[in-house]
């Protein structure tokens, strides 16, 4: 934990003796400070507006996700508690919407240490038991992005170039120069000339300026991966 200064915590839970248990783990860091400890969600809330700890530990069944904003302070991080059985799908929302990870009360006192010093490291805490739904909803979103990107590219009007063509109003898009081109795709300059000088004349367009303005308008040619 970099430097002196005291961190200061509030654990809210409806185990009396676990709050009791989960101090006594905390405060063996000279580093940390629990500043309260409270059973409900009304003690959460007037912790956060009247102490403004750095770091809320919560029962997540002590809060609806849809006011979970209200615990996310701008100078307090939260970490969500749990038992071992808890909706997977409630904690990936969560964390979506700014919760710093997912701890179980079944976790070793090493654990619980090692995710507050995670969480003041900027970064997230989550329990190796969610870390498969974490990927497996990885995987969902990736397939539908991929299924989006598949319905633009059908949706894309069919263009009137050759493959040669088409890959080469693709890096007139990126901004190459022929000569780049060329070196690019192992032709001559005079090719490239050639081949752009095509392009045009099937675009009725005077310069490759307005070539590119136009592809990209006709969704001929995708800039997402422009830099």
């Amino acid at each position: 934990m970099e430097g002196k200064r005291d961190i200061t915590i509030a654990l809210i839970d409806s185990h009396r003796l676990f709050l009791e248990g989960m101090k006594k783990i905390i405060e063996s860091n000279s580093n940390l400070n629990v500043i309260a400890i409270g059973r409900s969600k009304d003690d959460a809330l007037q912790v956060i507006k009247s102490k403004k700890p750095n770091l809320l530990i919560i029962d997540l069944g002590l809060i609806e996700l849809e006011n979970l904003n209200r615990f996310i302070a701008s100078d307090t991080k939260v970490l969500l508690l749990s038992g071992n059985e808890y909706d997977e799908d409630y904690v990936i929302k969560a964390l979506f919407q700014g919760a710093k990870g997912l701890l179980l009360r079944s976790m070793q006192s090493e654990l619980f240490m090692e995710a507050i010093v995670s969480v003041f490291q900027d970064r997230f805490w989550i329990h190796p038991n969610l870390i498969h739904c974490l990927i497996k909803d990885y995987k969902k979103l990736r397939k539908q992005h991929l299924e989006i990107e598949n319905e633009m590219e059908l949706a894309r009007p069919l263009h009137p170039f050759t493959n040669r063509e088409y890959e080469i109003l693709k890096l007139l898009v990126e901004g190459y120069s022929n000569r780049e081109i060329a070196t690019k795709m192992g032709i001559t300059v005079f090719t490239v000339k050639t081949h752009v000088r095509n392009i045009l004349g099937k675009m009725h367009v005077n310069d490759r300026t307005n070539a590119v303005i136009s592809a990209i308008r006709k969704g001929w040619v995708s800039i997402d991966h422009v830099n």
